[in-house]
């Protein structure tokens, strides 16, 4: 389990999961490889752009730039829901996985 809290968020790096890029209707999914400190993965983080927005920005000269930094940005933010998260603990999931609900009620 990866303690939020202690990784340097300085020191994540990432790189484009070319094969898993999607285009979507009115979106393009980009999945980013998350890796620590060390070089070792931790996660992959999808990374949604409208399609009109990343249409647009390929036009512009040194886009790549630009588009790094969004991707950058978008996994910051990411990083920072996931360092406020609290751990809900296998006892309380347990619990919570016994409910049994139709969607009808």
């Amino acid at each position: 389990m990866i303690d939020w809290g202690q990784l340097d968020i300085n020191k994540v790096t990432f790189e484009v999961d070319a094969e898993g890029v999607q285009e979507l209707t009115g979106a393009v999914v980009i999945p980013l490889k998350v890796f620590d400190g060390s070089g070792q993965f931790i996660f992959t983080h999808p990374v949604s752009i409208r399609s009109e927005f990343y249409l647009q920005l390929k036009t512009v000269d040194g886009w790549q730039v630009q588009f790094n930094k969004i991707l950058q940005s978008r996994l910051k933010e990411e990083l920072g829901r996931r360092r406020q998260r609290s751990v809900v603990s296998i006892q309380d999931r347990l619990k919570l996985s016994a409910i049994e609900k139709t969607i009808s009620g």
